[in-house]
């Protein structure tokens, strides 16, 4: 199989993964729900669906711009190597420490470890700022991962 091909099959099952998990939450959602008594709350109801997913889809559509920008700017790179900062670093910009053994990663690893640490620090960066839109939180995000969470 070709790592074209390995790519498109690991963003597939995640994108499967993704529209599960939101499948098996809006099913959560309806099944709590009270029955709708007329028709405009049923259409109003749509509506606010229709606009949730919207909203879940640019957001989404941000966040693989986000990684594909990262991943085209660091460049993939099999072999441990020392960056400008003479940090050791593999993959697409991930920074190793004394506990991890990275020898040598495929491009499928090395994504998945380059969303694994964008991740952690888009989290850290909605946990501390809430109010910020998703396109700020992703923006931070971003730049934590460039500069170090601490930045």
């Amino acid at each position: 199989m070709s790592k074209h091909n390995l790519f498109l099959t690991s963003v597939s099952i995640l994108t499967i993964l993704a529209i599960v998990l939101l499948v098996k939450e809006v099913h959560q959602e309806r099944t709590i729900r009270e029955p709708y008594t007329d028709m405009e709350q049923f259409d109003e109801a749509f509506v606010q669906e229709q606009e949730d997913k919207a909203v879940y889809s640019a957001e989404k559509a941000l966040y693989d711009y986000t990684i594909d920008f990262i991943k085209n700017h660091e460049g993939y790179v099999a072999e441990p190597y020392q960056c400008a900062a003479n940090k050791w670093t593999i993959g697409y910009g991930h920074r190793t420490y004394g506990h991890e053994s990275y020898k040598h990663l495929t491009e499928v690893e090395a994504e998945a470890l380059l969303r694994t640490d964008f991740d952690v620090r888009l989290d850290i960066v909605m946990e501390k700022y809430p109010e910020l839109s998703f396109h700020q939180q992703i923006a931070l995000a971003h730049f934590a991962f460039c500069c170090g969470v601490g930045a």
